[in-house]
């Protein structure tokens, strides 16, 4: 990985843009993208304004070996439809799969499913997002997890724990969607945890490629830079059969 790329990563890190970079350092545009590219090899006086600019030590730039291994990656299983989850994963064929970086997923089985409904928007769960769950058959209060209730397709709540009951609730800004108690007599269980959304599964799955080809690792701050974050309709997105 060359200099250029790791200043690259550090400023997605950063949330800076290569403008904002420019004016913070009084570098020349051009000369920060053509430095980032690889085009330029950036002598020790710029390596140290561009550090100083993104307040990372240049001594830490060169030295770091961390970043010039490769990320991992897990191809995850898609759903489009969460009646999907009712059956076990054995049973079910996922539509297709995508690769999610291992630094954004936790230990243990993930799915990502398409949202079917608007309850969790307030938590920027948009209807035709899609999400990412790790499969676990429990959760710790007030976390977001898909869940089902008696015969109905799963549905994602925020999940309380009551003496004799477990309360469901939305977290909709309209306000439409009421709380669901659930005691021991009902049929009920959780699928998993939301761990987050990756709405744009198109633009996040292209990243990827890109970044795996070049050694370069995901961070959430770069779904946020790439707009990974904003939903997109299902025919926009191709599935990875």
């Amino acid at each position: 990985m060359t200099v250029g790329e790791k200043i690259a990563i550090i400023r997605y890190q950063r949330g800076i843009s290569l403008v904002e970079l420019s004016k913070i350092t009084g570098l020349p545009l051009g000369l920060l993208s053509n430095v980032e590219s690889g085009y330029i090899e950036p002598s020790d006086e710029i390596v140290k304004m561009v550090c100083q600019g993104l307040d990372y030590g240049a001594n830490d730039l060169m030295q770091n070996e961390m970043m010039l291994a490769k990320p991992g990656a897990t191809q995850i299983p898609i759903y489009t439809d969460m009646e999907d989850l009712i059956l076990p994963p054995s049973v079910v064929k996922p539509k297709g799969s995508v690769y999610i970086s291992n630094m954004l997923l936790e230990k243990g089985e993930h799915f990502i499913v398409k949202v079917s409904d608007s309850a969790m928007d307030a938590m920027r769960i948009q209807e035709e997002d899609y999400i990412l769950v790790k499969r676990q058959p429990f959760i710790r209060d007030h976390e977001v997890a898909v869940v089902q209730v008696g015969e109905k397709r799963p549905i994602i709540r925020s999940v309380v724990e009551r003496e004799n009951e477990t309360v469901l609730f939305a977290k909709n800004f309209a306000g439409t969607y009421p709380p669901i108690m659930v005691t021991f007599t009902d049929y009920f269980r959780i699928i998993g945890k939301v761990v987050r959304v990756i709405a744009n599964l198109r633009q996040y799955n292209t990243c990827m490629k890109l970044m795996q080809s070049d050694g370069i690792v995901m961070t959430e701050d770069m779904l946020e830079t790439y707009g990974i974050y904003k939903p997109i309709s299902v025919s926009d997105f191709k599935f990875e059969k």
